[in-house]
């Protein structure tokens, strides 16, 4: 998995990291948010150049 972070405002997506799904499907990956926007969890080839499919974006508003 690549978890993928948009700033408010922005149309541009960063590569913040990757983590891998256990057996179950599930995964996680911790981070700290400095500033508004948006992540997302997508996943990736065996070869990790393609994009397979992304999962639900989640909007996170720094206080």
């Amino acid at each position: 998995m690549k978890i993928l972070f948009r700033p408010k405002g922005s149309s541009t997506w960063y590569d913040m990291g990757n983590t891998y799904t256990r057996s179950d499907g599930t995964f996680s990956k911790g981070f700290t948010a400095s500033k508004d926007g948006t992540w997302v969890a997508v996943l990736l080839y065996p070869n990790s150049t393609h994009l397979v499919s992304s999962g639900r974006e989640d909007y996170v508003d720094v206080i």
